[in-house]
């Protein structure tokens, strides 16, 4: 019906996942009690390290739970989230974790793209966004590589989700954990962003899937990045026809699992990370260069 969709039916025919094919999802964090995500979520970690912005209390720790990421009037008009824009919380997180592997066959809510595989929620956002720091600290310990002062991560990912971005072309510390982190074998799946101009880091840097928004009828969304670094177009959502998944009811901390609308190539990035896992249930041996050229060949 849609031009830009994706032909699930087609692959859950092949495969609808195992449990052996984990996505991390580096994010806000998850609602663990939402009742589309039981069972699918494995224990993170929260990467979050300036206490004002994490608002859970706390630094770093093994809580990757979303506590709420809203900034109030009177938040943004003092010093610490001048600079930040007042909204509710997003559940960014949440609605991407849902969006790859929500429960399918429960009889409520959403089918995840993978019915079988695990969510690896690894916390690196907070109130007003995410420390580039921490991004890369949580890039490394979600692929399995060591972390100072954190315990190694027992289920590293192969697919690696990262719908953040930033204002400046791809350095050369982004590119070094790429780097490294595709060499053990784990491929980071970004978001073009949003700025309706050329992507910039992580979406510009090599050896990642760069993935921008596409609307129903196939042509590129008004809001996507656009460029060579682009791989992909998948479906992101436009103001007449948004994407549906997991999110809590609470604007500011949480308060129960709901279901919400939103766009933006945050939430292209998820459909492409849940059919690369879907890749990897079929044959684990995929290199991420290889997934990346099989995904653009078809």
């Amino acid at each position: 019906i849609h031009a830009s969709a994706l032909n699930l039916s087609a692959a859950w025919d092949i495969t609808t996942g195992t449990v052996a094919s984990v996505v991390a999802v580096l994010d806000t964090g998850v609602r663990p009690g939402h009742p589309d995500l039981a069972g699918r979520l494995l224990a993170g970690y929260d990467f979050v390290s300036e206490v004002e912005f994490a608002n859970d209390g706390n630094g770093r720790d093994s809580d990757a739970s979303d506590p709420g990421d809203w900034v109030t009037s009177a938040e943004a008009s003092g010093p610490i989230f001048r600079f930040c824009e007042v909204s509710d919380s997003s559940w960014h997180g949440t609605f991407i974790a849902g969006q790859i592997a929500a429960a399918t066959g429960n009889g409520q809510g959403i089918a995840g793209v993978n019915w079988a595989g695990k969510i690896l929620p690894v916390r690196v956002s907070g109130k007003c966004g995410a420390f580039l720091s921490d991004i890369l600290d949580g890039i490394r310990w979600a692929a399995g590589l060591t972390v100072s002062g954190v315990p190694d991560n027992a289920n590293p990912a192969k697919v690696i989700n990262l719908s953040f971005g930033g204002d400046a072309p791809c350095g050369s510390s982004y590119q070094s954990v790429i780097d490294e982190i595709t060499a053990r074998g784990s491929l980071l799946v970004v978001a073009a962003g949003n700025e309706s101009g050329a992507p910039s880091r992580p979406a510009d840097c090599r050896r990642v899937l760069t993935v921008g928004a596409a609307q129903s009828n196939g042509a590129k969304a008004s809001y996507s990045n656009l460029g060579s670094a682009v791989s992909l177009m998948a479906p992101g959502g436009t103001s007449g026809m948004q994407l549906y998944s997991t999110v809590d009811s609470g604007f500011q901390g949480p308060v129960s699992g709901t279901y919400g609308y939103k766009q933006g190539t945050s939430f292209s990035a998820p459909l492409a990370a849940g059919v690369a896992s879907l890749m990897i249930s079929v044959n684990p041996s995929l290199t991420p260069a290889q997934i990346v050229d099989r995904l653009k060949a078809s």
